[in-house]
């Protein structure tokens, strides 16, 4: 038959195959993320230890935002709260090719009470068109930001990310596609010397 046996597998496994190619091609699972990913496994033992779950508002703490603003692609707000020395992230959205007053009024139609918004380096730049910054377009509509200073190796907030999942929460119903692109996020392939590279993809779960 085509069915592998358990001392099989292990020995696929033995012999340096990853556990989330295993995990896909054996046993179809698909909780692990593709292979090469830099969170899947955090991911799926969040999930053992029931941190991806339900995940309410609490109104007596403020929501802060963090913001990955696309200039051509996707932009994404993370909204999250610091509850107890717990890390709650409650909601997730993502759109394209939206103005800056479309998500003004995404975050207004919100129950929430905010606290801070976080915005990447590139925000404080000025367009060539306008000469003006999103930070200064976003505080004329009533959005105010703190910009994060350039990361100077991506791999330092990838690590930082990495520990942060270790111990967060976060909503199964309004994060799932933050979580499908946690679980997806992976390392480049190199098609030539058979090995990832330590930089990431850039496509849909990027952002």
């Amino acid at each position: 038959t085509d069915v592998l046996t358990e001392d099989e597998i292990q020995k696929i496994r033995d012999e340096g195959v990853s556990e989330e190619h295993i995990q896909q091609e054996f046993y179809c699972s698909f909780d692990r993320g593709v292979e090469g990913s830099y969170y899947g496994k955090i991911i799926e033992k969040a999930r053992n230890e029931n941190r991806v779950c339900s995940v309410p508002y609490d109104p007596r703490t403020p929501v802060n935002t963090a913001w990955d603003v696309g200039f051509g692609d996707s932009t994404s707000i993370s909204f999250w709260q610091d509850v107890g020395g717990e890390c709650r992230i409650i909601d997730f959205y993502e759109a394209n090719g939206e103005s800056i007053s479309h998500y003004a009024k995404i975050l207004q139609q919100k129950p929430y009470v905010y606290g801070s918004h976080y915005f990447p380096h590139d925000a404080g730049s000025g367009s060539i068109q306008t000469g003006r910054t999103l930070q200064e377009i976003a505080y004329e509509i009533g959005i105010k930001t703190i910009l994060l200073p350039r990361e100077i190796d991506i791999s330092v907030g990838i690590e930082a990310v990495r520990t942060m999942l270790h111990t967060i929460f976060i909503d199964q119903t309004k994060c799932a596609h933050l979580i499908k692109c946690l679980e997806n996020y992976h390392k480049k392939f190199n098609d030539k010397l058979q090995v990832y590279s330590d930089s990431p993809v850039h496509d849909w779960t990027s952002h």
